[in-house]
């Protein structure tokens, strides 16, 4: 392999604000980080409703409980209907947003006109977590009562604010078996079971969490008598207080579950149980296989250097064959659970390899040198013998909230120097709806309480449908078929939601990018639905995140998918599937099979390779980052993670939003591109029409810093383009008890100084911005300015506390900040800038 020789670049500066204040709470833009009075809602309402509102709200804290910590008889499910607009607007005319435990999917926004008269934005579930039993008697009488016709007497008559909202409901009714088994491929699990003719489904209990201890041991002895009836064992119990999960793994006879394909989930007493959250199929496969790899070709790996150090990448993931040519000498296996048993034969070892192999190499076709580190790979995966072709999938018995939580106990104990966790599996059976599920809890109170970097797939829904015959399909001309899967993936977004635990806000989610190395292909049967355009690929998730925050967070190269036409389609429609195999295009990437299973290599796409890609990106800051520290004052281990998030995300900008815009009527392009893909790598460092800067501090609720650059003097009167890119990263505590979730809320404004009246925001707003963990912002303008000596561009990062507060604890944050000018005026921003900033930082060169 010939290494690249780069150019010589100037380094990113790092800087160490130094200048916190207090601030007042209303200063900050975005979400607020308090709920609302109950008088502002309920002025208008007639004096019984007012007391219903009253009885509602008694227990203020209830009022502000998660999904997840509310007493099960305390919750209702709303069946809804009609548009976003409609229903949010009945629910805050009855007072009740208080308690709405999905209000997220209902918070107007600045563009919440532009998607309110979408109904396929419309979640189908609302979940009402109230005070106490009177006032759900109360509520579900009043529902029975509405729902006979007949008029709600003391409330207003039927165009009160309850009756607006019962006139967007189908239903009122208690958490239920259908609830615990929704959307989480349970029935599907047992009908594939039973037409496989295998003896036994293993299962995932997650129980509500009681705050009483006697209460939750009562609550599981409940269950495991449930499960014995059914003629079941239990294999695993775990509690983890600090994210909320009670949780037991089972096995349960095939037959036992029989009678829910015909009678549904309520002729199973075990999903009759109000001790019972949710049930999950165990052993589920995170990815599909490849067919059979190609051999390997003469550019694998002669003479280049072995990665030295400890490894900062932690790879969770199926076993990798640790001596493939790519990997031997650059991997790390640890496995303590025993998963390499003998079972786990070479050719099997597919998707670790290749995951292992992107992080180590990045895309085979891009020709890149390996990491100057190893990897460390722990098995989470293994074969699953009832799998036609023993696809890798989480072991049977195994509860992964449990198990994020003894690996990171691991990483403390025995590799401190692990920064980076790559998590390149996802539950397909788990889509997210609202409520962050017990794995997501588990990385984000693990990630904030360690201090490390969690990286993880968006997850795929490969299947598209299009709303036009096969006639039509097959006689579209340039354009015809990117528009039509854009607007499949709008009319169809609700089920191409993100995949579990992708809505952990703390980690940084990875969507897949349209997008490889591999050149020039033969296209043969498969079509590019996308045209080979630089945007999402049609297979990866498509967010929002919790609170409907931006998520991906990014999206990396995961490969061109091509499509074959499923021929037993419906005429009026054309369904499509992915075209599997190992030819181009796709990521380029190692992988064993039986007859050659050091040097094999395979294509592969989806959001698993970009996530890897992702890590590796994530990797490589660090060790600039590394090289950067010494003599920066301020910047101390515990800043290490946010500062990563932050210059990953930091390189990530929309593509060509016309090939979205011309193409979709209706899909909002921020939910669609996210925060952008990574067009930028910082590690090559800058040229000289660009300045970037690294700030990292510490604050507390209610503190603020400035972070300041001085302005090129040089770019005073000029006319022409100038950008500033801020992106703020953090990690922060969670209350899961709390409907708020995320303790802590950091966010900036709009950069002050001589720019702000000739810059405006781009893509993604602030409030949107400001819902999860990193804010990232483009600021655009051409307008001249005067500039003097004293004359800078300044962001005030602020923190405001969430859930319950931050009980004094000060939060780690980091922020990057880029400004650039058109290489056409010929500034050399950053030399003025490096000249001008104090006190001065360590600059070195990079060859």
């Amino acid at each position: 392999m010939t290494d690249v020789t780069l150019p010589t670049y100037r380094p990113i500066l790092l800087t160490s604000p130094a200048n916190r204040r207090l601030f007042a709470p209303r200063g900050m833009g975005g979400e607020s980080a308090r709920l609302p009075t109950r008088g502002r809602q309920t002025q208008r309402l007639t004096p019984r409703f007012d007391a219903l509102i009253t009885s509602l709200e008694q227990q203020r804290v209830t009022a502000q409980t998660s999904l997840p910590a509310s007493d099960p008889e305390l919750v209702l499910v709303f069946e809804t209907r009609g548009s976003v607009s409609e229903v949010f607007t009945a629910v805050k005319k009855a007072g009740l947003e208080l308690l709405i435990e999905v209000e997220d999917e209902f918070e107007p926004d600045e563009d919440f006109q532009k998607e309110a008269a979408k109904p396929a934005d419309v979640p189908g579930l609302l979940h009402v977590a109230l005070a106490s039993l009177e006032a759900v008697r109360q509520l579900r009488q009043l529902w029975e009562t509405w729902s006979r016709g007949e008029p709600l007497v003391g409330f207003g008559g039927m165009g009160s604010g309850l009756a607006s909202l019962f006139n967007h409901l189908k239903d009122v009714r208690p958490w239920g078996p259908d609830d615990r088994v929704r959307s989480t491929g349970l029935v599907d699990a047992i009908e594939d079971r039973l037409a496989s003719g295998v003896q036994e489904v293993p299962i995932e209990a997650e129980l509500w969490f009681y705050e009483s201890t006697a209460r939750r041991s009562e609550a599981e002895t409940d269950v495991r008598n449930a499960i014995a009836e059914l003629g079941g064992r239990v294999t695993l119990t775990a509690i983890h207080e600090g994210f909320g999960y009670h949780g037991i793994a089972a096995i349960i006879p095939t037959d036992s579950l029989r009678v829910i394909s015909d009678q549904g989930p309520a002729a199973i007493q075990l999903l009759r149980s109000n001790d019972i959250f949710v049930v999950r199929p165990g052993g589920q496969s995170v990815q599909p296989s490849e067919d059979d790899a190609r051999p390997g070709s003469a550019s694998w790996p002669i003479g280049v250097a072995l990665p030295t150090g400890d490894p900062t990448v932690l790879l969770l993931d199926g076993l990798p064959a640790a001596n493939h040519a790519r990997l031997a000498g650059r991997v790390v296996v640890v496995d303590p659970d025993g998963l390499d048993d003998g079972t786990y034969d070479a050719q099997l070892r597919r998707h670790g390899t290749e995951m292992a192999s992107l992080i180590v190499w990045g895309d085979l076709g891009a020709d890149e040198s390996p990491l100057n580190r190893p990897v460390l790979a722990r098995p989470i995966l293994k074969p699953d013998p009832g799998s036609l072709r023993q696809d890798e999938a989480v072991p049977e018995g195994m509860l992964l909230p449990d198990l994020m939580v003894r690996i990171f106990r691991e990483i403390a104990a025995n590799t401190p120097s692990i920064r980076i966790v790559n998590l390149s599996v996802c539950d397909p059976h788990a889509p997210f709806e609202t409520i962050p599920s017990g794995w997501a809890r588990a990385l984000d109170w693990l990630t904030a309480e360690h201090g490390v970097l969690s990286v993880v797939s968006a997850g795929n829904h490969p299947t598209v449908e299009l709303a036009v015959d096969r006639d039509m399909f097959a006689a579209a001309q340039d354009g015809d078929r990117r528009r039509w899967t854009l607007e499949a993936l709008q009319t169809h977004a609700l089920s191409r939601r993100l995949l579990t635990p992708a809505e952990s806000i703390n980690s940084l989610t990875v969507g897949a990018l349209h997008s490889d190395a591999a050149g020039i292909y033969v296209t043969g049967h498969r079509v590019d639905l996308l045209e080979d355009a630089l945007i999402p690929s049609p297979v990866s998730a498509i967010g929002r995140g919790f609170r409907r925050s931006v998520k991906p967070d990014v999206h990396a190269p995961g490969g061109r998918q091509l499509f074959t036409v499923d021929l037993g389609s419906p005429v009026a429609s054309t369904r499509l599937y992915p075209a599997t195999g190992t030819l181009s295009p796709g990521l380029r990437a190692a992988c064993p099979t039986p007859a050659d299973p050091t040097t094999g290599e395979v294509h592969i796409r989806g959001t698993s390779g970009a996530t890897a890609l992702a890590s590796r990106r994530a990797a490589r800051l660090l060790d600039l980052v590394d090289t950067l520290r010494p003599g920066v004052a301020g910047f101390e281990d515990r800043h290490i993670a946010a500062a990563l998030k932050a210059l990953v995300v930091h390189g990530a900008e929309w593509p060509d939003t016309r090939l979205v815009n011309d193409a979709s009527d209706g899909l909002p392009t921020d939910r669609f591109l996210t925060y952008g893909w990574l067009a930028t790598d910082h590690v090559l460092g800058c040229p000289t029409h660009r300045v970037t800067v690294l700030a990292v501090g510490d604050l507390a609720a209610r503190e603020e810093e400035d972070v300041v650059i001085p302005l090129p003097l040089a770019l005073s009167g000029l006319v022409g383009k100038r950008r500033v890119t801020a992106t703020l990263a953090w990690l922060s505590p969670i209350n899961w008890r709390h409907r708020q979730y995320r303790r802590a809320k950091l966010g900036f404004g709009k950069p002050g100084g001589a720019l702000k009246p000739v810059i405006e925001s781009k893509q993604i707003g602030s409030q949107r911005a400001q819902r999860g963990t990193v804010q990232h912002q483009i600021y655009e303008g051409s307008g001249a300015v005067p500039i003097g000596d004293d004359d800078n561009l300044r962001l005030t990062v602020q923190c405001m506390e969430q859930a319950g507060g931050l009980n004094g604890t000060s939060i780690p944050y980091a922020i990057a900040i880029s400004f650039e000018v058109a290489e056409a005026l010929g500034v050399d921003v950053y030399a003025e800038v490096a000249a001008r900033i104090r006190p001065p930082v360590r600059v070195a060169a990079r060859p």
